[in-house]
């Protein structure tokens, strides 16, 4: 805001690049590209929670309950809170 409380106008670049080379403008490029493969954007969700959760980074071995977590929540679409069920019901959350 300006001294007189008016706010001011300035412009974001909402543009980018992923690591996949994959670039976009806006959010809406983003929004785009990441619904292209659900199963990733719902990996690296729960790939976040759970090292969270855990308090440790996630390591190879990790991977068998992440896949067997996603294959459960794909019918529905990953949903988030299905996601976050699935992880504190597994035997990761429960005896890490």
């Amino acid at each position: 805001r300006d001294r007189y409380g008016k706010p001011k106008k300035h412009r974001v670049d909402a543009s980018g690049a992923l690591l996949s080379g994959q670039s976009f403008e806006d959010v809406g490029d983003l929004k785009k590209i990441l619904a292209q493969n659900p199963r990733n954007l719902a990996s690296a969700f729960l790939q976040t929670l759970a090292a969270y959760g855990l308090g440790r980074d996630l390591e190879v071995i990790d991977r068998r309950w992440v896949d067997e977590i996603l294959d459960r929540c794909e019918s529905e679409g990953y949903r988030t809170s299905d996601l976050i069920i699935e992880f504190i019901a597994s035997d990761a959350f429960i005896r890490p």
